[in-house]
């Protein structure tokens, strides 16, 4: 028979297990498991986003900054350029040499082909010359002619590398610089304004031999057209008439353009410099 003790610790053993069986043990759900993860996770994304966004406005902020940046350069480097660049500097002087090359030839040759009309008009003309003056004077015409050909074909030519230069400049987005009429301190150079009105002066005489040379030339078609019944001849003959009174205009335009500049430096025109 057991013991009195055995009994009791028996009976507490019974009545702990029933009461613990009585006793409902809690369980984890899915919402205890997921929910605080799921809430984790959208943390992360809301936290990740916003540093997307972030990054994409420093970002855009930079690049804004770096574009203004650039275009500020842009326009120090084309004042700088336009300024000091040698390249253009040499560019400007090669084409200031083209250009005064090719109006000088175009000059010399606007002078001789006056002189032939002059020379054509003495032949022409009712004052008396002996045979061997008309033959002397077709002599000079023949060789003044020769040399026209030659001066006309040089101008065109310089022309051509005045345009070619003008060209390639604009490539480069180089500037045509102004005359510089001041000295270092920032003071009227009278030399230069000087010089700068010698060459207005030349121009306007140069656009009057040419509108002599046009005139002459108008008046020769005109007459050609009251000598020529021909329809398509006299067609020919007028556009040309068009085109020649449309020079005469330009060179007027030339004309009134250098006196503009010349009485803009508060000098009378006048005639041109010798050299």
């Amino acid at each position: 028979m057991k013991s009195c003790p055995q009994i009791i610790i028996a009976i507490i053993l019974l009545i702990s297990v029933e009461v613990l069986a009585q006793q409902r043990i809690p369980t984890l759900t899915t919402d205890d498991v997921v929910a605080p993860n799921a809430v984790i996770v959208n943390k992360a994304v809301i936290d990740e986003k916003k540093a997307e966004v972030k990054d994409k406005e420093t970002n855009s902020k930079k690049d804004t900054e770096k574009k203004s940046d650039e275009k500020d350069s842009s326009k120090t480097t084309d004042v700088v350029k336009s300024a000091t660049n040698p390249e253009e500097k040499l560019w400007n002087e090669k084409l200031q040499r083209a250009k005064e090359k090719a109006a000088q030839e175009a000059r010399l040759a606007d002078q001789t082909e006056l002189e032939i009309n002059q020379l054509r008009n003495k032949l022409t003309s009712a004052q008396p010359s002996s045979p061997e003056q008309k033959r002397e004077t077709l002599e000079k015409i023949a060789k003044l002619s020769k040399t026209l050909r030659t001066l006309k074909e040089s101008a065109q030519s310089s022309q051509s590398e005045v345009a070619e230069a003008i060209a390639g400049g604009k490539e480069k987005e180089y500037k045509i610089a102004e005359p510089k009429l001041t000295n270092e301190k920032g003071e009227i150079d009278n030399q230069a304004v000087s010089a700068q009105v010698g060459k207005n002066q030349q121009e306007v005489a140069d656009a009057q031999a040419r509108i002599q040379l046009l005139e002459l030339q108008l008046n020769k078609l005109h007459s050609q057209s009251n000598q020529n019944g021909d329809r398509y001849k006299l067609n020919q003959i007028n556009i040309e008439r068009e085109q020649v009174k449309q020079e005469i205009e330009k060179m007027k335009s030339k004309i009134t353009e250098a006196a503009a500049k010349i009485e803009t430096l508060n000098l009378p025109p006048g005639n041109p410099k010798d050299k």
